[in-house]
């Protein structure tokens, strides 16, 4: 026989509200005494009841699960995301965090192909809390209706404003500081290599790039301004198809510094002694290729627990937060 609450009511002679307030752990309470709690409880493992869970989330407050919403569009040399290490370090950040708050992560893609309303159901129909998103800037008009339904939203690599959290390292400060190391070590002659336009991520790193180039009277040729899209396999085909005569390579991200130290290589040109390369995020791989990737650490763990800590606490009354993590410089081979 499948037992119901009004069925388990009707049994044990008690109320619906008595069952449900000691299924629910609110015994004490409703001021429910110990003998009837374990009448209930007893019952109920004898009969091997299950509350519904649909049930329950409708009568609570928050359903303590966060959604992580990964916009694909920033996925460069592979459509599966856990593929990508900054995504899966960022998820294992999230993860953690969560699990110390007694939180669940719930995970989904989204591309432009899709129907954008299944971000906005999620939220709607109350299966997460808030949201932690990942990715190219967030759209205008999804800002829009996150403010004007008081959404609780974090976006990690998203430009800051008023009413959208972020968490982000300081791009510009990180991408020209590795440059001015560059021009320390007497580099002269620069190519820039950026991400994906209207990633806010891309956009810093290249602004902090040509800032401290001219700052420092050395600038960059327009034409040695080019965009790998993040992608190790195009910045390599963009390098061995321009043959590039420059001294120094700055790239957006170590998947595309990687991409060019393969393309050097092939070409037979030496790292560093003829063409210097730099990257940015510290990915695990960029320590072990040879040469080792001078890089700049983008805390990509960090980045994830510092997203739940600033959503909780939205959730709970906090306001809107800008958070920038601390980054390091990461000195190896491929610069020196």
């Amino acid at each position: 026989m499948r037992y119901s609450l009004a069925k388990i009511a009707d049994e044990l002679g008690l109320s619906k509200a008595t069952i449900s307030m000691v299924l629910n752990g609110k015994a004490q309470q409703g001021r429910i005494g110990k003998e009837v709690e374990e009448r209930v409880l007893e019952f109920c493992r004898k009969v091997n009841y299950v509350p519904n869970i649909h049930a329950q989330l409708i009568n609570k407050k928050y359903v303590n699960t966060f959604g992580f919403l990964v916009n694909q569009g920033v996925l460069a040399d592979s459509d599966n995301p856990f593929s990508d290490l900054n995504i899966t370090s960022i998820l294992g950040g999230i993860v953690l965090a969560a699990e110390k708050i007694d939180y669940r992560i719930s995970i989904q893609l989204y591309n432009n192909e899709m129907n954008e309303e299944k971000v906005f159901e999620w939220l709607r129909n109350r299966e997460i809390d808030g949201l932690i998103y990942y990715g190219l800037n967030i759209p205008e008009k999804w800002r829009e209706i996150f403010s004007n339904e008081k959404r609780s939203v974090v976006g990690i690599g998203i430009e800051p404003d008023k009413d959208i959290s972020s968490v982000n390292i300081d791009n510009f400060t990180m991408s020209a500081n590795i440059t001015k190391h560059l021009i320390e070590n007497g580099r002269k002659k620069f190519m820039y290599i950026s991400g994906i336009d209207g990633s806010f991520v891309s956009d810093e790193r290249k602004r902090g790039c040509i800032s401290a180039l001219n700052e420092s009277g050395i600038g960059i040729l327009p034409q040695n301004i080019i965009s790998a899209k993040y992608s190790e396999k195009e910045a390599q085909n963009l390098i061995l198809k321009l043959k590039p005569n420059v001294d120094a390579i700055v790239c957006a991200n170590d998947d595309m510094a990687i991409g060019v130290i393969k393309a050097l290589k092939k070409l037979n040109i030496n790292i560093p002694k003829e063409i210097a390369v730099v990257g940015g995020d510290n990915i695990c791989t960029s320590g072990y290729v040879s040469p080792s990737l001078t890089t700049y650490e983008n805390n990509q763990h960090q980045l994830g627990m510092e997203a739940v800590n600033v959503i909780h606490s939205m959730i709970n009354g906090g306001s809107v937060k800008a958070v920038t993590l601390p980054s390091d410089l990461i000195i190896r081979e491929s610069s020196n």
